[in-house]
C-alpha cells in the first residue's frame, strides 16, 4: 500500500459526516419546523375569543335559561315555570311582571342570557359580538320549528316560543337542552354565531 492510498483512506475513515447523518439531521430540522408551524398559532386560542368561545357562549346562555332564569324553584333546575318561559319568549313585559318572573325581558336576547353586556346592547357604538337565537322545540322533533305558546299552556295565544334573529345562513354554534315545562318535556335550543 502506498502513502498515497493510506493517506486517503485515512481521510476517508476520520470524515465527520455522513449521508446518514445528514439525513437524520434534516429529517429533525423539519420536523421541529413542522411543529412551530402548526401549534405556535393556536397555542394562545384559548386566551382569545377567536372560533372557539362560540360553543362554550351558547352552552352557557342555554344553561342560564334552563337552569337559572326560567325555573319555577331554583331547588329544581331544569323545571321551568310556564308563563314565566311563554312572557319570556314572546316578550311579552307586561306578562313576565304580571307572572312574578325572574326576569323582565328586554329589547335584546343577548343580553337577557347574558351573551353581551348592557352597554353594547343598548349603545350602537359599541360592537355586538354575539347573536343569539333561543326557541323552545318539542322533543320529539329534529331541527323543527318553535312550539306555540298553546301547545305548553293552552289559552296562551299562537306565538311562537322563539326569540333573537333569525340564524338561517349564519355558522351558528348550537346547544340544546331538555327542560320541564308544566308537565310536558321540551328542549331549549340556543344558537349563537359572531
Amino acid at each position: 500500500m502506498t502513502a498515497r492510498s493510506a493517506v486517503a483512506s485515512g481521510w476517508q475513515d476520520d470524515r465527520g459526516q455522513t449521508t446518514l447523518d445528514f439525513a437524520v439531521g434534516a429529517s429533525v430540522f423539519l420536523l421541529a419546523v413542522g411543529f412551530v408551524v402548526l401549534f405556535v398559532p393556536t397555542m394562545f386560542d384559548p386566551f382569545s375569543f377567536g372560533d372557539g368561545a362560540g360553543p362554550v357562549v351558547a352552552e352557557r346562555s342555554a344553561t342560564y335559561l334552563a337552569d337559572g332564569l326560567l325555573v319555577a324553584d331554583p331547588g329544581t333546575p331544569g323545571t321551568l315555570d310556564g308563563g314565566c318561559t311563554i312572557a319570556f319568549f314572546t316578550a311579552n313585559t307586561t306578562a313576565a311582571a304580571s307572572e312574578d318572573c325572574r326576569i323582565v325581558p328586554s329589547g335584546s336576547l343577548a343580553r337577557d342570557v347574558g351573551a353581551i353586556s348592557e352597554e353594547a346592547a343598548t349603545d350602537e357604538s359599541v360592537p355586538r359580538r354575539w347573536h343569539v337565537n333561543a326557541s323552545v322545540q318539542a322533543l320529539a322533533e329534529r331541527n323543527g320549528g318553535a312550539v306555540r305558546a298553546d301547545d305548553v299552556r293552552p289559552g296562551y295565544g299562537s306565538d311562537r316560543l322563539e326569540r333573537g334573529p333569525d340564524s338561517r345562513g349564519y355558522n351558528a354554534d348550537t346547544y340544546s337542552t331538555v327542560v320541564t315545562i308544566d308537565g310536558g318535556r321540551y328542549r331549549i335550543v340556543v344558537r349563537v354565531w359572531a
